[in-house]
């Protein structure tokens, strides 16, 4: 697993837990994705791109879009992913807001 494998899975696992600042986790993601310089296999950018937009509410006050019991299901769906090989690599950053909209 490379740093930024690890990096990936201990903050979904973090974010799932509860002890994660989501709004960092979100930055952190988006930062990464945007990075054009750097190459990304499938299933990094999948987690990612889920991670970028971790910290969206539907409004003010209200329970994020994406609660912890989802985030479980998508660590478990990324270890799963990884463990049968990890995807295609090459794939370059977005430059810059993949992750806001979709959701598997």
């Amino acid at each position: 697993m490379t740093a930024s494998e690890d990096g990936i899975e201990r903050r979904l696992a973090a974010v799932a837990d509860g002890t994660a600042d989501r709004d960092a986790v979100d930055r952190w993601a988006g930062e990464l994705l945007r990075d054009d310089a750097r190459e990304w296999d499938e299933v990094s950018v999948w987690a990612l791109d889920l991670l970028h937009g971790i910290d969206l509410r539907p409004g003010p006050g209200e329970p994020y879009l994406h609660d912890a019991e989802q985030v479980r299901g998508w660590l478990a769906e990324y270890r799963h992913r990884r463990a049968q090989g990890g995807g295609e690599t090459g794939q370059r950053g977005s430059g810059g807001g993949a992750g806001r909209s979709r959701r598997t």
